[in-house]
């Protein structure tokens, strides 16, 4: 899979002021699969080895804290 792709036109991207969104511990039982899992790994970092995280990008996950299982 190449890492290269054109870049979208102007008239279909969208910027937003960056958000805050605050994820609060939650009650689980069984394995949680966290898609696109990398980048800030939140959900490994609240639910540790409970998580399943894949992400299209390697490095994504590699950069991501330790504790899930990735």
């Amino acid at each position: 899979m190449s890492d290269h792709h054109d870049s979208p036109p102007e008239d279909r991207v969208h910027f937003f002021e960056t958000q805050t969104v605050q994820v609060q511990d939650f009650e689980s039982t069984g394995f949680i699969l966290d898609i696109g899992g990398g980048g800030e790994g939140i959900i490994g970092l609240l639910k540790g080895r409970d998580v399943i995280a894949i992400d299209l990008r390697a490095e994504e996950l590699e950069e991501a804290p330790p504790g899930p299982l990735k």
